[in-house]
């Protein structure tokens, strides 16, 4: 009697191009860092603003001061008004109206 068919293992499969692997894993990590470089180049652009010193109508950005690398102090005037606004990360912490002779005030605090 013959031995039954299904009693053969199948062959082995050919094992994978190791070369081919490694240069397609190279590849799309580059492609990936690239795609990655390019995205946050657009959104610094587009954050960025317009004008960095004035404003258009009635608002004004007069200055901004860096506190640290999240939180900053910036002076807006608004219809004449100057406003201190301050930011952190969390975004728009405050909001103060400044009195009108800000550098008047100034003097008068010094000794």
């Amino acid at each position: 009697m013959p031995p039954p068919t299904w009693s053969t293992p199948p062959a082995a499969p050919q094992p994978p191009d190791t070369a081919g692997l490694v240069l397609r894993l190279v590849g799309l990590t580059a492609a990936l860092l690239v795609s990655c470089g390019g995205v946050m180049w657009v959104a610094r652009r587009a954050a960025r603003p317009t004008s960095p010193k004035g404003g258009a109508g009635r608002l004004h950005h007069e200055g901004s001061l860096a506190l640290d690398r999240r939180c900053a102090v910036h002076l807006v005037r608004v219809d004449g008004h100057q406003v201190a606004v301050t930011t952190d990360a969390t975004g728009l912490r405050s909001i103060v109206l400044l009195s009108e002779p800000f550098e008047d005030a100034l003097d008068a605090a010094a000794p």
